[in-house]
């Protein structure tokens, strides 16, 4: 499965809310997923959710940055393109607020800039779209043992 933008449709994949998803079998591990691109957003929480991962997700950046206040997460994946404050702002953000928080960034767009500024916001790795699916998932799984290394 590739994760792309809206153009893509995949029927076999069914929206469902964060409170409907498996619980993981290995450690709780809950990642906080920002993209509101509907099809996308429910492709990454498919991907993250067979991984075993506990997946919370967020249209927009303000409600991502409320979900931080009110919760502990173990990774934080972003689109750089939402509505409002953009994944970079919310990246600088939510470094502000938990310094060790690992983020993931990840854009569709052609713009050489965006993974320099991205890094530059404090963003752990920067992605271009299409991710496949084991590509996100072999890469989640890095950022979480290199973090567990240094914690």
């Amino acid at each position: 499965m590739l994760i792309k933008g809206p153009t893509q449709r995949n029927p076999q994949i069914t929206t469902r809310s964060a409170s409907r998803i498996p619980k993981p079998s290995r450690p709780f591990v809950q990642i906080l997923v920002v993209e509101d691109d509907i099809p996308v957003r429910v492709a990454l929480e498919h991907v993250l959710a067979r991984a075993q991962y506990r997946v919370v997700s967020a249209k927009t950046a303000e409600e991502a940055v409320r979900l931080l206040r009110q919760s502990s997460f173990d990774l934080l994946l972003t689109d750089v393109k939402l509505p409002g404050i953009d994944g970079i702002e919310l990246a600088r953000q939510a470094k502000a607020y938990n310094p060790r928080l690992p983020i993931l960034v990840f854009s569709g767009m052609p713009d050489p800039g965006l993974e320099t500024r991205a890094l530059g916001a404090g963003a752990t790795l920067f992605l271009r779209k299409p991710l496949g699916a084991q590509e996100l998932s072999g890469t989640v799984a890095a950022i979480l043992e290199r973090r567990d290394r240094v914690l």
